[in-house]
């Protein structure tokens, strides 16, 4: 009941942009080595974009992004229940931008969970590799907060359809109302994207 009550909240609260939007794309597919300090094992530096500077903290298994340069550590810190052995992201990030304004106010990423194939007669891995779970990150920007992104949803591209445009009508609606380190990340799959109107 908690839940259906909070999206009904969200319904009712959330505001709808009144500027006309449009996406702008970087790579992440290309990043030069930094050295990681205490960060993380490794520490990458991607194509920046509009003053937003884009690194990706990595492990063996996982990866984490941060942009801009204010609240870095605690970006890492943000992540999807991804599942799998393997976190892949990107290769793009989708920027948005709001008509005649130079500085996105969020974006989005994909985030995809890995899992390697395992042969058992051998007991070794294998090349194949089989997608868990498939996640759009739309994040809030603000270069001039402490923290200067952070997570404001989760969306199930893997059972949302149409999971690319929902993910443009969530940054829209929700980032321009959205604090960071006090509103609750929504985690979005078929039934809530459902309940808040995102589709029929």
């Amino acid at each position: 009941m908690r839940f259906l009550i909070i999206i009904a909240a969200l319904v009712i609260l959330a505001p709808l942009a009144d500027a006309q939007t449009h996406s702008q794309l970087s790579r992440i597919d290309a990043c030069e080595d930094r050295d990681p300090g205490d960060i993380a094992p490794f520490l990458m530096e991607c194509e920046s974009h509009a003053g937003y500077r884009v690194m990706i903290a990595a492990s063996e298994h996982s990866a984490r992004l941060s942009y801009g340069d204010n609240g870095v550590v605690e970006q890492f810190e943000q992540s999807p229940e991804i599942g799998g052995l393997f976190t892949t992201l990107g290769p793009v990030i989708e920027w948005r931008h709001r008509d005649g304004e130079a500085a996105p106010f969020a974006n989005i990423v994909r985030w995809r969970g890995i899992m390697q194939g395992y042969d058992e007669d051998t007991g070794q891995m294998t090349a194949e590799e089989t997608v868990v779970s498939n996640i759009l990150v739309v994040s809030a920007l603000d270069n001039e907060d402490a923290v200067s992104a952070c997570h404001v949803a989760y969306i199930d591209a893997a059972e949302i359809p149409g999971a690319n445009e929902i993910a443009h009508e969530v940054a829209e609606r929700y980032v321009p109302g959205f604090r960071c380190g006090i509103s609750e990340i929504m985690v979005m799959d078929l039934f809530s994207a459902a309940g808040l109107g995102l589709i029929d």
